[in-house]
């Protein structure tokens, strides 16, 4: 599913039908976000099962056909050298504690 803006308001449209699936129920989250991984050329952080990845690669592939995602990876932007300030810390900077009795 992805939502998408139309004149009435947000929708939500169906990218891809998965039909019946042979995994657990427990794997459904893990095969949907490997999914995205591989349509947004993301590396993946931890493996996942042989049999989920086959199936991503698989739907991902039919999305990919279909067009229905950018294939494109993003751009981003690089950080501005004055997107950042030089704060000097130093020992000398601490600020000496005071007691009252």
């Amino acid at each position: 599913m992805s939502s998408i803006r139309t004149p009435n308001g947000p929708r939500q449209q169906l990218i891809l039908n998965l039909g019946k699936l042979t995994v657990e129920k427990t794997q459904f989250k893990i095969l949907a976000n490997r999914i995205e991984e591989i349509i947004s050329h993301q590396e993946t952080l931890f493996p996942c099962p042989d049999d989920i990845e086959a199936l991503a690669r698989h739907f991902a592939d039919q999305i990919i056909q279909k067009n229905l995602k950018p294939t494109e990876p993003k751009p981003t932007t690089p950080a501005k050298v004055d997107d950042y300030a030089a704060i000097p810390v130093s020992p000398k900077s601490r600020v000496k504690q005071k007691k009252f009795s």
